[in-house]
């Protein structure tokens, strides 16, 4: 039951909140909204809406937004004024599926390929229909000299990280489904969190990413939404893209086109049986952590998968903790400590923990190595 649907104020608030600072668009039918548009409070935005429910002749109305943010949405009238205009940009991922089943497959790659990159600030939803929209900061890849080589980096920027992801894809995974280029366009606008989709009836509802697998369109009709709140914090950490793009740079220096399904792993490898994060880890002393991180990544990392003689790997190991300990004294040999690790590596044919695992598993330890490298 779509009528009525936007009487509501919590979903009127909802929507609201995402126009802040942003272009809108209103669609019902054949009517539309004037374009550009902007509204300040959720009872402008019931205004436009029910001044289109008017003369919609009973179409579902949909809210779309800009991906991008403005000083002054209205006067954005062409891509040279939005490039002037532009305040932020949010990285969209629009996943499109021949049936929903096949999205769910391709959507929940993405996410885990985000996730093994360190990218966590990212909220999706379902677009209505047969698909999901993935939404995040743009902040989260500010990796410029200046803010406005930020800005002007959409969306070239957003467009090849994309292109990138989708070569990760194993081709199961990809079956049936596509990563729609066309939002990568100056002003194009997407349909709002809460809002209807036109064709459908059915409300762009948020997924909680980590049950993709488990959504069902029906619970995305009107009358089965229960009180929403969006939720305010869009939020990132510092820089939390930094190893995505750094592979995208690599990636489009070099325009290898790999088949789909090339192994990531966080800051990829830089050379044969190479690691960087961990490389850049080697270089890097902490004081906190120690024995975990001899454990973990430094053991495995040195003999299964630089695959280094016992001695070799425990002359770096133990170099390693003794630079460690000049930050901050450790109980115990160092020497028998770096053997027994070693050796346990060794035995076992452990694998260092990847880096997302890391902050899944033993937060308090990856917090300190993110730090340090």
């Amino acid at each position: 039951m779509v009528e009525g649907y936007y009487s509501r104020s919590d979903v009127l608030e909802a929507l609201a909140q995402q126009c802040k600072n942003r272009e809108i668009f209103l669609r019902a039918g054949e009517s539309t909204s004037r374009r550009p548009l902007k509204v300040d409070s959720a009872e402008e935005l019931s205004v436009q809406i029910r001044n289109l429910e008017s003369r919609s002749n009973g179409a579902p109305v949909t809210v779309h937004a800009s991906m991008e943010q403005y000083s002054n949405p209205l006067e954005v009238i062409d891509p040279d004024s939005a490039a002037r205009l532009r305040t932020a940009w949010d990285y969209v991922i629009d996943v499109d599926g021949e049936t929903i089943q096949k999205a769910k497959v391709t959507a929940g790659a993405v996410v885990g390929l985000l996730k093994n990159f360190g990218i966590h600030s990212f909220r999706v939803k379902f677009s209505g229909s047969r698909g999901f929209h993935i939404i995040m900061p743009g902040k989260a890849f500010d990796n410029f000299t200046t803010q406005e080589e930020f800005l002007a980096a959409y969306p070239v920027v957003p467009k090849r990280m994309t292109e990138f992801l989708s070569r990760a894809i194993l081709p199961d995974q990809m079956a049936g489904s596509t990563l729609d280029y066309e939002v990568y366009q100056t002003r194009h606008l997407l349909r709002l969190a809460y809002g209807l989709n036109e064709k459908s009836g059915l409300v762009s509802l948020p997924v909680n990413p980590d049950e993709i697998s488990s959504f069902v369109p029906q619970s995305a009709r009107p009358e089965r939404i229960a009180e929403v709140k969006m939720q305010s914090d869009t939020s990132c950490n510092f820089n939390e893209g930094a190893e995505l793009l750094r592979a995208v740079s690599r990636w489009m220096k070099t325009r290898k086109q790999e088949e789909r399904g090339i192994r990531i792993v966080p800051g990829e490898r830089t050379g044969k049986n190479r690691i960087e994060w961990i490389e850049r880890l080697l270089q890097k002393p902490i004081t906190d952590g120690r024995h975990r991180t001899l454990w973990l990544i430094i053991a495995p990392y040195l003999v299964n998968v630089r695959g280094l003689e016992i001695g070799e790997a425990e002359g770096i190991a133990l170099s390693y903790l003794e630079r460690c300990n000049g930050t901050k004294r450790m109980q115990g040999s160092l020497r028998n400590l770096t053997n027994s690790y070693v050796i346990y590596a060794k035995r076992t044919g452990l694998k260092p923990i990847s880096f997302a695992k890391l902050g899944e598993r033993y937060p308090d330890l990856w917090r300190i190595i993110k730090a340090n490298i």
